[in-house]
């Protein structure tokens, strides 16, 4: 299904401390070369501390909905830009513990 696009919505309702959609978890588990955008918590650092490194496009570092377009029309249209959101792949592993997922190196 998703190996059709480039990227996935991966956006939450409402901001809430210490959440991360479990919409971003799936699409990172699975097979399909697909770069999530995502939405949601309270701060860009919730992704950073446990998301592996350039494995989403977080909103928040856009200053604009036209500025993140531009930016998604760059990454599917250069190779390398593309791939620098693929690279954690060969990096990290994603690990479950019941419900909970983390990232390994």
């Amino acid at each position: 299904m998703a190996g059709n696009f480039h990227f996935y919505l991966a956006f939450e309702n409402s901001l809430c401390e210490d959440y991360i959609t479990e919409k971003f978890w799936k699409i990172l588990e699975g097979p399909d070369l697909v770069i999530p955008i995502v939405m949601g918590g309270l701060r860009m650092e919730e992704y950073e501390n446990i998301a592996p490194p350039n494995s989403y496009i977080h909103v928040r570092n856009f200053t604009s909905p036209k500025h993140l377009a531009e930016h998604l029309r760059y990454v599917v249209s250069n190779e390398k830009a593309f791939n620098y959101y693929l690279e954690w792949r060969n990096k990290y592993r994603l690990y479950k513990n019941g419900n909970h997922i983390s990232r390994k190196y």
